[in-house]
Order: structure tokens, then C-alpha cells, then sequence
């Protein structure tokens, strides 16, 4: 497609038409789109950040919770606890629900918590099993900062992008209004 030039006998940019070019109107209608579509991936990459903030947060509280339920153990090599075991298990089901990406990793975490390994449930865990339990949600944390770092390079490239359609954009006012101005002369010559 090629931009129409203006006809000497019309100064109305916007009714400017050719099948084979974009009228003044059609290329802000594109420039328009562009951006909304690049604002929208933008505000999606954020809210990832967001959320990702908002499930690394959660983790590092679920992950002290059980270095300080391993510490009261005092050197015993497991210790009953429902309530400790309960309320884990709760903020980590909820945290399947905040973070789609690591459910199934949750899910092991999870079953090394509630489980006796036999296939059994229970409230008695281990040294073992809550060292287990904080080496998977700290590979979870660290996927979440390859996520994040992920989405930074996305969002930087978006927003380069959105550089380039308002330079479209300017270059475009630009031709119109040079384009108009030598109509004007022209007419008035």
C-alpha cells in the first residue's frame, strides 16, 4: 500500500481515497490499533509482574513458616503438628490458584506435607520432608525470577515497539501537514 498524495483541489485530508493507498483516516485507524494492541500486551505483562510479586511473596512467607516449624523441632527427627500442617496446606492451595504455572509443583510440595510416603495421610513431617518441601519452593521462586525476568524482556520490546508506532505516527502528521501546507500555498499562488 502507498500513501495517496492530496489532490490540488481538496484540502480535507481525511477524504482522501484510493484503492490502492490508505486514507488519512485509515492510517490513524492503524496506528490506533497498534497501539491499542501493544498497550494491552503491555498492561498483561505487568499484571504478570504483579502477580508473580504477589506469589513470590506468598512463598517466602510459607517457606519461613517451615524453617520456624523446623527449628521448634529442636533436633527431633519429626514432629506432629494438624494445625501447622493444616494451615500450610491451605496457603499453599491457594497458592496453586494465584500461580497456574507451578500447580503441579505445589501439588508435590503438597503431598510431601500431608502424606506419610506410603500413600498414607498424616500430621507427622519430618526434618527430611521440610527440607525437601523448601528446596521445591525455592526452585518455584527461582522459576518465578526466570519468569519475571522473561516478562521484563518482553515488556522492553513492547514498549519499543510503541516507540516506533508513535514515531509512525508523528512521521504521518508530519507528511499530512507538509502535504496540506503545500496545498495551501499552491492554491493561494
Amino acid at each position: 500500500m502507498q500513501i495517496q498524495p492530496l489532490s490540488t483541489t481538496s484540502t480535507d485530508l481525511t477524504s482522501v481515497s484510493d484503492p490502492e493507498g490508505l486514507t488519512a483516516d485509515e492510517m490513524f485507524t492503524y496506528c490506533e490499533a497498534q497501539m491499542n494492541s501493544i498497550d494491552a500486551s503491555v498492561s498483561g505483562y505487568v499484571q504478570t509482574q504483579d502477580n508473580n510479586l504477589g506469589v513470590k511473596q506468598s512463598l517466602g512467607q510459607i517457606m519461613d513458616d517451615l524453617r520456624s516449624w523446623q527449628s521448634q523441632m529442636g533436633g527431633s527427627p519429626s514432629q506432629t503438628n494438624a494445625d501447622e500442617v493444616n494451615k500450610i496446606q491451605a496457603e499453599l492451595t491457594s497458592l496453586q490458584a494465584q500461580y497456574p504455572a507451578g500447580a503441579s509443583a505445589i501439588q508435590d510440595v503438597i503431598q510431601t506435607l500431608t502424606t506419610d510416603g506410603k500413600g498414607g495421610t498424616d500430621d507427622v513431617v519430618s526434618s527430611t520432608d521440610i527440607d525437601n518441601m523448601l528446596s521445591s519452593l525455592s526452585d518455584i521462586a527461582n522459576g518465578i525470577d526466570s519468569n519475571n525476568q522473561m516478562a521484563m524482556i518482553q515488556l522492553q520490546s513492547a514498549m519499543s515497539q510503541r516507540e516506533q508506532v508513535i514515531e509512525l505516527t508523528t512521521n504521518i502528521l508530519q507528511t499530512l501537514n507538509d502535504s496540506q501546507t503545500k496545498v495551501i500555498t499552491n492554491i493561494h499562488s
